[in-house]
């Protein structure tokens, strides 16, 4: 869930990972945490394709087609290049565990949406620019409002 409100088209099979203690058989297996999450949130345009897609006038609808044809990274890599999220994001609600753990997932994501401006506010400008954050912002809102629509 995580992976589709930040937009994260590098979920492909090379990026999971499964972490042993002990025996292989014992319980001691998981998920690694989160790795290679760098595409998403803009992070694959210059600030000059921002500039140009994003610019006067054209913000709103370009948060739009971003959330829209974000890709989830699943797919063979070939002939199906990664499954758009909402495609994705429609199959798996129609899991038996999707109520009981998407739902409260999305809740908190989009209550968490004033800790995230903060945080982003307190991200250096050297690091991240003020008009990348105001559209990380304006992405992770949008977002949080699509997978709000497969809660319901």
């Amino acid at each position: 869930m995580f992976g589709a409100w930040i937009g994260n088209g590098d979920r492909h099979s090379a990026n999971w990972a499964i972490l042993v203690r002990g025996s292989l058989h014992g319980l001691g297996c998981r998920l690694a945490p989160m790795y290679d999450t760098a595409g998403c949130l803009l992070a694959d345009l210059t600030d000059e394709t921002v500039e140009r897609r994003f610019g006067a006038g054209r913000e709103d609808a370009a948060v739009q087609r971003y959330v829209e044809k974000c890709r989830s990274g699943f797919g063979d890599g070939a002939a199906e290049p990664g499954i758009l999220h909402r495609d994705l994001l429609e199959q798996i609600r129609q899991w038996p565990e999707w109520k009981e753990v998407a739902t409260p997932l999305i809740e908190f994501f989009f209550e968490s949406l004033p800790v995230v401006r903060d945080l982003l506010g307190e991200i250096p400008p050297a690091w991240l620019n003020e008009r990348r954050k105001h559209l990380v912002r304006r992405l992770l809102e949008a977002r949080v409002m699509m997978l709000r629509g497969f809660a319901s």
